[in-house]
């Protein structure tokens, strides 16, 4: 099972945590909610961020839902890594010929 870290420290008047790290040893997913006065995304919106797959700034996410703004992100980053593998290939082909 993977381990999603808390990695945001809130204070006792907020209902639950509001940040997750899935740390994969050569890419780190987090998701977040922004805090309540951004100006690009609302509170109940879950962010991503994976700069190893280039997503540096925080990318919205369509699920509300924590598990599924998880499994989301996943796939996310799944279809970067993917992407990002298959220009590899193309580059040694390219080389090899």
């Amino acid at each position: 099972m993977l381990e999603w870290k808390n990695v945001f420290t809130y204070s006792e008047d907020e209902e639950a945590p509001r940040a997750f790290r899935l740390e994969l040893g050569f890419v780190n997913i987090t998701i977040f909610h922004p805090i309540s006065n951004h100006i690009c995304f609302p509170p109940d919106v879950w962010t991503l961020c994976a700069p190893e797959v280039g997503i540096n700034d925080p990318r919205a996410l369509i699920s509300r839902d924590i598990e599924e703004a998880k499994r989301e992100a996943l796939e996310i980053v799944h279809d970067r890594l993917i992407t990002m593998a298959m220009a590899v290939k193309r580059a040694i082909q390219e080389n090899n010929s």
